[in-house]
């Protein structure tokens, strides 16, 4: 069988992107700008699909207005930021529009709207398509040029295939998750996760310690990894405790998992989370040499690199402070780190 090796990328206008097109939102749109796109994009660019001429004019305009709508803080409902997710999207897989896409949708879901699961697994895939890598959660397609027809595309083999069930399907995961029993064995590694960082972080170890520490970390990592692979989560407390471990990975492959974690726990309906998802996908960024987008990390010197495409409000809800605080914060750690290895 022959198929085209691009994927199609998701917009709400494109029929082919996907067999089953997202829901609306239930909650309210407050916003009368996004009403207005939202008629936009059904009456006129669903009508015109493929004649890009006419098409994508429309759709750059969109991603001017949400930008605008950021910035201007004029997001206030689930519904808003859905809607605003929706519209952001980018037909070519540009990256930094599908950051944008993918964290209006985390913001969505923190607001608790019902059906932004299914669009945080969407924008999810196509950020991760656009850096390269394979989809994670079930929901890109490949085109068929010979039957034209959509196909699932390829999955990476590392995903877990339980957090795409979870974020496709909530409304069962929550009814599955209601009477499982927590898991014993990944609250007693997130616990011990954490008492390794107990005390002042900033102290320099020994080459001893430090080695010994990372070791913990990492069979820690291994081992919540196989319980992951073998089912063992079942609760949003165990894909929290699972993403707070993993979060200490050094890899890309580990934050890619602790934020996808996140979300499954989220989805779930626990907030415990909240704080997480956002430090998860600042580490995956810096991982593999993009900038943060919430601001979360900082070193020796001060706030790392970042790009500023989304406002406070969304930090807060993410369980991060502004941004301005945060770059203040990172001058103080730098201060910090560097009067510790004076001594």
């Amino acid at each position: 069988m022959k198929h085209a090796l691009w994927l199609l990328v998701f917009v709400p206008c494109i029929a082919l992107s996907q067999p089953k097109p997202l829901p609306d939102p239930v909650q309210k749109i407050e916003s009368s700008e996004l009403l207005q796109m939202q008629k936009e994009t059904k009456d006129v660019i669903s009508k015109n699909i493929g004649k890009w001429g006419l098409v994508m004019p429309i759709i750059e305009e969109h991603w001017k207005k949400v930008d605008q709508l950021i910035k201007n803080d004029d997001l206030h409902t689930g519904a808003d930021f859905y809607v605003a997710s929706l519209e952001a999207g980018d037909v070519t897989n540009f990256l930094e529009h599908q950051e944008v896409a993918h964290e209006l949708a985390i913001t969505s879901l923190l607001l608790d709207e019902p059906n932004a699961p299914g669009l945080v697994a969407r924008t999810w895939d196509r950020l991760i398509t656009a850096t390269g890598r394979l989809p994670r959660l079930g929901t890109t397609y490949a085109y068929d040029t010979e039957k034209h027809v959509p196909i699932p595309s390829p999955l990476d083999p590392a995903a877990i295939p339980s957090i795409g069930q979870i974020l496709l399907d909530p409304i069962d995961a929550r009814r599955v998750a209601a009477t499982a029993v927590e898991n014993k064995e990944l609250a007693d590694i997130r616990a011990a996760d954490q008492k390794d960082r107990e005390g002042d972080m900033s102290k320099p170890m020994s080459d001893a310690d430090s080695a010994a520490w990372m070791k913990r970390d990492r069979d820690r990592q291994a081992r919540v990894l196989q319980i992951l692979k073998e089912g063992g989560a079942k609760t949003a407390k165990d894909f929290e405790a699972s993403a707070l471990v993993l979060q200490h990975s050094s890899k890309f492959e580990g934050y890619e998992l602790a934020h996808e974690l996140c979300l499954a726990s989220l989805a779930l309906g626990s907030k415990d989370a909240a704080w997480l998802v956002s430090r998860t996908y600042d580490r995956m960024l810096l991982s593999a040499g993009y900038r943060q987008r919430y601001g979360t990390n900082s070193d020796m010197r001060g706030i790392m690199p970042y790009s500023d495409g989304m406002n406070d409000r969304m930090r807060k809800l993410a369980g991060v402070k502004p941004l301005a605080e945060q770059i203040r914060q990172g001058e103080g750690w730098r201060k910090q780190i560097f009067e510790a290895t004076k001594k």
